[in-house]
């Protein structure tokens, strides 16, 4: 029983992958560092946009530049932010979004 289950989860997995791909989805991330200020306003330090298969590779250089913020900015905290898009639409991905829908209706 739960292998079957495994199973289902695996051709829902591959179906979701193609109706991606079919989409011409193109997996974006958006990073930026921000600083939260007393009165709710925040301030963009830096930000990152590259692709999302290569954020694994890159996770180094996230973690370099929020130390260099957090020494250039000892009293303040540094708040990381992940925007996970499409590079071509610029819609938001995932499964609470329209263009995560599309790719599942699809599926």
């Amino acid at each position: 029983m739960a292998q079957e289950k495994m199973d289902d989860w695996m051709q829902e997995a591959k179906d979701l992958a193609k109706a991606e791909r079919e989409l011409k989805i193109e997996h974006w991330v958006y990073i930026s560092f921000e600083i939260r200020n007393p009165d709710r306003s925040r301030e963009v330090l830096h930000t990152i946009d590259i692709p999302r298969d290569i954020l694994d590779r890159w996770r180094w250089l996230i973690n370099w530049r929020k130390a260099k913020l957090i020494c250039k900015y000892p009293r303040k905290n540094i708040d990381l932010l992940f925007c996970y898009y499409d590079k071509r639409t610029g819609l938001h991905t995932g499964f609470d979004f329209i263009l995560g829908k599309v790719a599942s209706a699809k599926a």
